[in-house]
């Protein structure tokens, strides 16, 4: 009786072992599968980078126009936001883009046919083609350009619809050029110069970002993290923030009189971006 009594007590606990070895055996299979390509598909890369970023714009041709401005773009959840301000641009349409290139024409050797100008011609050979036309209407691409030799554009439009319309899935910004053409018609140009007035480049910046990630922002400080903010300190960590301190911690940051979430002497930091 004893013995049956424990072969009845051990069944269903070797049945549950068996079981669980089961299911392990086949994670263990799954996992293996996904790393070889035959299970889901890679993720797909991020479709946006959020943060600001800025542009100084420096005369591209003095000789022919010293034309200076900022730029500045923000991408925040599904808003993208383009403000360029420009001041000496002529009294003239300036077609404005975001170009694929990371450097602006400012080498001498840039100048290749060596007329004293740098053409619309040689300006694409080093930042390349536009990928993003900064017009009256974002979206769609079909809006107009500003005019005369001082404005402040201001538009923004539903990030994901631009890409759409633009049929592309990313949009880095970051370390992109951005650059203003046109010049009037009346203005001399060497013989030799190539491509349109309209096109002439006349000035040009590099994007760098200047703010924060998804949420958070900075105070007196230099980057905001991803969530939480900087006050008086240099960055953001990634969930709470920092007053007075050099870097804020991974879930909270701790600083005199501190607790999670970033609260500290003479206040709590919760950023919103720049």
């Amino acid at each position: 009786m004893k013995k049956k009594f424990w072969l009845n007590e051990m069944m269903p606990l070797a049945l549950g072992v068996c079981l669980m070895t089961t299911l392990v055996s086949c994670g263990s299979s799954d996992d293996d599968d996904s790393g070889t390509g035959a299970g889901t598909p890679p993720q797909q890369e991020e479709n946006r980078q959020e943060g600001t970023f800025r542009a100084t714009l420096a005369p591209e041709n003095p000789s022919v126009i010293e034309a200076t401005g900022r730029a500045e773009i923000k991408i925040q959840g599904d808003e993208f936001e383009a403000n360029v301000i420009m001041a000496n641009a002529s009294n003239a349409t300036h077609a404005q883009h975001i170009h694929s290139g990371t450097r602006c024409p400012a080498l001498p050797a840039d100048d290749t046919n060596s007329d004293g100008v740098i053409d619309s011609v040689e300006a694409t050979a080093v930042y390349g083609p536009p990928i993003l036309p900064l017009d009256s209407d974002l979206s769609s691409n079909t809006g107009n350009f500003p005019e005369g030799p001082i404005y402040n554009y201001d538009e923004d439009a539903s990030f994901s619809q631009m890409l759409g319309n633009l049929n592309v899935q990313t949009l880095n910004v970051e370390g992109l050029v951005i650059n203003i053409h046109g010049i009037p018609e009346s203005e001399e140009l060497p013989a030799t110069a190539q491509g349109t007035k309209a096109e002439f480049p006349i000035s040009c910046g590099v994007l760098q970002r200047v703010g924060g990630g998804t949420t958070g922002g900075t105070t007196g400080g230099t980057t905001g993290g991803t969530t939480g903010g900087t006050t008086g300190g240099t960055t953001g960590g990634t969930t709470g923030g920092t007053t007075g301190g050099t870097t804020g911690g991974t879930t909270g940051g701790e600083t005199t009189g501190g607790t999670t979430g970033g609260e500290t002497t003479g206040g709590a930091t919760s950023g919103t971006p720049i």
